[in-house]
């Protein structure tokens, strides 16, 4: 098998050394993170990277839904909404640290906003109202998402 040295990096995680690696007498990069089948795995082996991913991802398909789906029926954009948005988000929940709450709520505020993109209602703010929406939809908050199929 050949490995394409341009393609190949060093992703230290214990040692913090820099060392010279070299491939075919290809100097390797030094990276802080890379990814591996779907996941950033960094050099901390810490998931927020990976969550500001994914946060970015979901972030950008709740945009382009916004602006394409914008007269679609409710049960339309609920649909491709929690298919797109909310699956992702489960996944990337269930490796968040239950200590890292900054990378949690990310992906709650996403699912949270789009709660507010499929009831067109982006005005309400007394408390409990996107709960309600999430309610209303037959939605579930990511951490309970997570919970039941855990």
């Amino acid at each position: 098998m050949r490995f394409n040295a341009k393609k190949c990096y060093i992703l230290s995680i214990r040692n913090k050394s820099h060392k010279i690696y070299s491939l075919n007498g290809h100097i390797l990069q030094q990276v802080k993170h890379n990814p591996y089948l779907g996941l950033q795995i960094s050099e901390d082996l810490k998931w927020t990277t990976h969550i500001l991913n994914v946060a970015k991802k979901a972030n950008s398909t709740l945009g382009f839904q916004r602006r394409n789906l914008k007269y679609c029926p409710q049960d339309c954009k609920k649909q491709l909404t929690s298919r797109s948005l909310i699956n992702d988000g489960m996944w990337s929940h269930r490796l968040c640290d239950p200590n890292m709450v900054t990378n949690i709520n990310k992906l709650e505020r996403i699912q949270r906003q789009a709660a507010r993109f499929i009831t067109i209602d982006y005005k309400s703010r007394e408390d409990g109202c996107v709960s309600n929406m999430l309610a209303q939809l037959e939605l579930q908050d990511l951490q309970t998402i997570a919970r039941r199929t855990s």
